[in-house]
């Protein structure tokens, strides 16, 4: 984001209803939250003005404005009496220049989550000498306009004022006391900057940015009754260089009634470089009726290819899935035939899809880069072992030339669950190789993963010494299988075998080694019969191409990664690699009308390749906000898969509410 004016919305605002008194009238408070600038090379502007061409430029980039440039934004507002508090993502994209005021400006087009339409369009000027505030394209935004353009940034940028000025009998835009007038204020706008300043926030810690201040105060006065209103406001604005905002506090008053915001960057794409996460949007709809089970949809399965991301979904009308770009938008869709458990990758060609259905044989799909699915909706049968139950819960991983697919199937005879393995090429056939055994000594394997590391395969399950998965004895095991399909190991690597229960693996590689999480009961009362129902935790280990534990024994080991995560069914967390870090997402189950705005929904932590936690705060980083107040939805069953540069996250918005149906958000990190 940048130090643009947020007059426009301010004024929406102001129509939306935010109430005061002045007597015995109603009015809305009108707290115009313009951006400021930084002061410096010139003189302060006075009026309404154009910087002058005299100066070095954006020299520090504080104001970046390259179309493509887009910023993400959290934002929460709380106003007073009542301490109502609400949350919202925005968006702020540069999406062009216009003609404008007799210059050339640049247009920045801001979208939010809590409002339909387009957005609003903020139109900035930015020379050698400093940045202008050009107004928008609200007409009903009188305010805006009587302030535009004036002078927000002096080139170079430093401590000092940089604008000063009023104006009077300016037009509310808005008729608030019912007499078909609008009513008149006075305004008085002050722009400063503080100095710099190092700055932590969820993006990073910054060691400089320049921190500016806006002041705007005045007077309404009602039209049929002359009663007047004073109101003010103040916001702080912190902007890095090459980034532009990060932050920014916002506090208002008009009467008793009192208003702060704060807004806070989670991503940008600044110069073709991004980082953090996106703003979440719709990447599928209509999985499901309207339910209490997370599972009727089921967990997505993700994977992402050169350019774009495949997910996929067990919905109503079969398994469907989608592809859509780095920004979120859909660019095709596709059916697969009958519903069932699905797992998805890329092989370097196409997405290789592997569905399970019931006592059905399962079914390998091949679908391009370009979201075409090669097999139609009957795909490439495969059985699984003679004798046995159909794949449960498969795995894939692709490889340097073959796709290993893991999978767990019921013996009769032994009652457990053993894990077996076929390899797919890249037309979808099973190789010469045929199916072959994993893990078959007489116990339970369950939710099997995979991922590869350039020779070898890491294959972990959860795993309980006797049928029926007891939460008091589960453990997460694994094996090597190399390329041939051979088990490297002698015996299962114990990779964490502590007190109670440890299970629902998840499984990345990031070019050096593996990190494997899991949910983790060690700190649960022993032979616990409640399993995560009392309180999981997040733990996870680094594991080495040759098999060994880089963080700690198994029996006591593992970086604990989130210890306040609460309630966390079986199959919720789920990890990946952003080509720099380990990403960790889990859920925060529960409604969005129940608990502390924002506590709710999908939360992440980043693991260094060293094993550390980097500027996690505690519960994670909020990814998703929390449902919506009145959806009656909960969100769960995160997804990440790797673009290369940045990850996907994709998670399942499970509603009970008529007639929304369930729905797949995502989120992009950079």
């Amino acid at each position: 984001m940048h130090l643009w004016g947020r007059m426009g919305e301010a004024v929406n605002a102001v129509r939306k209803g935010t109430a005061a008194r002045v007597g015995s009238c109603v009015i809305v408070l009108a707290l115009v939250s313009a951006c400021g600038g930084g002061g410096g090379g010139g003189t302060a502007a006075v009026g309404n003005s154009l910087p002058s061409d005299a100066g070095p430029g954006d020299t520090e980039a504080l104001f970046p404005n390259a179309t493509g440039d887009v910023w993400y934004y959290d934002v929460t507002h709380t106003s007073s009496p009542g301490a109502t508090t609400t949350h919202h993502f925005e968006t702020v994209a540069v999406t062009g220049q216009k003609s404008l005021l007799g210059v050339t400006a640049t247009t920045f087009l801001v979208t939010a989550s809590d409002a339909s339409g387009a957005g609003i369009e903020n139109y900035y000027y930015k020379n050698s000498g400093g940045l202008a505030a050009l107004g928008n394209n609200e007409s009903s935004d009188t305010m805006t306009a009587a302030l535009s353009p004036h002078v927000e940034l002096l080139f170079p940028v430093a401590a000092g004022t940089v604008a000063q000025f009023s104006k009077s009998n300016v037009d509310f835009g808005a008729d608030i006391d019912g007499d078909s007038v609008n009513e008149r204020v006075d305004l008085t706008l002050g722009v400063t900057v503080q100095g710099f300043e190092a700055l932590d926030t969820q993006l990073g810690n910054y060691p400089r940015t320049a921190r500016s201040r806006q002041s705007l105060r005045g007077t309404l006065t009602l039209s049929s009754t002359h009663d007047t209103a004073p109101f003010s406001s103040t916001q702080d604005i912190w902007a890095v260089p090459g980034v532009g905002v990060v932050k920014r506090s916002l506090s208002g008053t008009v009467g008793t009634q009192q208003l702060s915001e704060t807004t806070e960057a989670r991503g940008y794409v600044v110069d073709g470089v991004g980082h953090g996460l996106s703003a979440p949007l719709t990447v599928m709809s209509n999985l499901a009726i309207p339910n209490s089970d997370i599972y009727s949809a089921g967990k997505p399965s993700l994977a992402c290819g050169p350019a774009n991301c495949l997910v996929l979904s067990s919905g109503s009308t079969g398994v469907v899935g989608a592809l859509y770009d780095p920004l979120g938008a859909q660019l095709s869709s596709l059916n697969l035939g009958t519903s069932g458990l699905v797992t998805t990758a890329f092989d370097g060609t196409n997405y290789i899809v592997v569905i399970a259905s019931g006592g059905a044989p399962m079914r390998a799909h091949r679908v391009t880069p370009a979201g075409v699915s090669l097999d139609g909706t009957t795909g490439i049968p495969f059985a699984a072992p003679p004798g046995s139950s159909s794949g449960f819960a498969p795995a894939i991983a692709a490889g340097s030339g073959n796709s290993l697919v893991v999978y767990s199937v019921y013996d009769s005879q032994l009652i457990q669950h053993l894990l077996y393995g076929v390899f797919l090429d890249r037309s979808g056939q099973v190789t010469a190789l045929g199916q072959f055994p994993i893990a078959v000594d007489n116990s339970t394997h369950v939710f099997p993963v995979a991922a590869f590391d350039g020779t070898n395969y890491l294959v972990v399950w959860q795993q309980h010494p006797q049928s029926g998965m007891a939460w008091s004895s589960g453990d997460v095991y694994g094996v090597r299988v190399s390329a041939a399909g051979a088990v490297v190991d002698p015996s299962p690597i114990a990779i964490s075998v502590a007190p109670n229960f440890q299970g629902s693996p998840s499984i990345a590689f990031d070019g050096t080694n593996y990190l494997v999480i899991w949910l983790d009961g060690r700190n649960l009362p022993a032979n616990n019969p409640n399993g995560c129902d009392a309180k999981c935790e997040l733990y996870g280990t680094r594991v080495a191409p040759s098999g060994a534990l880089l963080d700690g024994a198994a029996a006591s080991g593992g970086i604990a990664i989130a210890t306040d995560a609460g309630y966390l069914p079986s199959d919720l967390s789920s990890v990946g690699f952003d080509g720099s870090n380990f990403l960790v997402a889990w859920p925060t189950p529960g409604y969005g009308s129940s608990g502390t705005i924002g506590s709710k929904g999908i939360r992440l932590a980043r693991v260094s390749g060293a094993g550390a936690l980097l500027g996690t705060p505690v519960g994670g980083i909020a990814v998703s906000g929390g449902p919506p107040d009145d959806s009656l939805s909960q969100y769960a069953l995160p997804v990440i898969a790797s673009r290369g540069t940045g990850a996907s996250i994709v998670w399942l918005d499970n509603t009970q509410r008529v007639p929304y149906p369930n729905q797949l958000l995502a989120v992009t990190s950079y």
